[in-house]
């Protein structure tokens, strides 16, 4: 695989750096350019050449998990790009998320602040058999089972949501779940795209009055709750 090397640089912001972070801030501004690759993407390169770094070439190596790892820093080059854009990095529990889930794309218009579990939200991910997001066909049952999964703080907790006829009934079920869900923001939660009128008003009723008998905790008592913008009877 051919090395990914600074193809054009662009002008970082003059700032002044948070006092913790004065002296890696130091760092990364004078030996890093931020800049586009010759893959098509932004990132950081290196001013010039010493020892393994070589002049011109994009900053870090691949990590297991996708993202690009500066290991004589212990910190990944996405966490650079915004230190050198804000004068700091983010401290847990908030972390750096990709808006567009490319983990080598450090684009600084491509990273924003989130939690973990908003992070862990905008992750791609699926169950396994169906081409919609917390879907998986049971052989067992010959239904769709659709479920919601969350990890924080390494503690995977799954919410049953049920078994369904179709692909699509359940996919809608995952949605109608996830809105409800107290972690759930639109601009991190990717939701399936389920064409609704497939789905007739009393299976959508149905699939409504479900999630909200099962899940009532999550509405603080509140006997209405609005999904997509329509009334929607919570049981309690």
């Amino acid at each position: 695989m051919s090395k990914i090397k600074l193809l054009k640089r662009i002008e970082l912001p003059i700032l002044e750096p948070a006092k913790d972070f004065a002296e890696l801030y130091e760092y990364a501004i004078s030996t890093m350019d931020y800049g586009i690759g010759t893959n098509g993407e932004r990132g950081l390169f290196w001013v010039r050449t010493k020892g393994q770094a070589k002049r011109g070439h994009r900053v870090g190596t691949m990590d297991p998990n996708g993202y690009r790892w500066l290991s004589s820093k212990n910190k990944f080059e996405h966490q650079f790009v915004f230190l050198l854009h804000h004068g700091y990095i983010p401290k847990r529990p908030l972390t750096i998320d990709h808006i567009d889930q490319c983990k080598t794309n450090n684009d600084i218009g491509n990273l924003r602040i989130a939690s973990q579990s908003q992070q862990n939200a905008n992750r791609k991910s699926n169950i396994g058999t169906s081409r919609h997001r917390g879907v998986a066909y049971c052989s067992k049952y010959k239904k769709w089972l659709a479920q919601y999964i969350t990890c924080i703080n390494h503690e995977r907790k799954t919410y049953f949501i049920g078994y369904f006829p179709t692909e699509d009934i359940a996919g809608y079920a995952y949605n109608a779940f996830v809105r409800v869900h107290p972690d759930y923001d639109p601009k991190f939660q990717h939701l399936n795209d389920i064409n609704e009128t497939k789905l007739t008003a009393d299976q959508r009723e149905y699939i409504d009055q479900l999630i909200c008998k099962k899940h009532a905790h999550f509405f603080e008592n509140s006997k209405i709750k609005k999904i997509d913008n329509r009334d929607v009877l919570c049981v309690t």
